[in-house]
């Protein structure tokens, strides 16, 4: 049974990378064992990834910049800038979990030879 060498698409497993694709689904996707794809694309799919990244964190930052996304403004702030929300001060009733104890010893209580 003579097999065919699959055609590995360079530019398909850099865009894959690109995106933040897995090594393991790239190989599904080009239909080689993982090992082949690591060492003959290793170095171009871990630079894709890091040009990847660098689109996301451009496209965070100009989202910040528009003002359309307060909430990326405040994760990007604590990420990188170590901004932290305030600590709340903790009371002991916050540890019950909104739970009320109640003292059932001020009511007295009732047994069933009092009946």
């Amino acid at each position: 049974m003579n097999r065919v060498a699959p055609i590995l698409d360079e530019t398909l497993i850099a865009s894959s990378a690109k995106i933040q694709c897995t090594d393991q689904e790239i190989a599904e996707i080009c239909g080689v064992p993982l090992e082949n794809l690591q060492e003959t694309f290793g170095p171009l799919m871990a630079r894709q990834r890091a040009l990847g990244k660098r689109a996301i964190r451009e496209a965070m930052y100009n989202l910040v910049k528009s003002g359309l996304a307060p909430s990326v403004a405040v994760w990007l702030s604590k990420q990188y800038l170590g901004m932290r929300d305030p600590e709340k001060e903790e009371k002991p009733e916050d540890k019950l979990c909104g739970v009320e104890l109640v003292d059932y010893s001020k009511f007295g209580r009732k047994t069933n030879d009092s009946a």
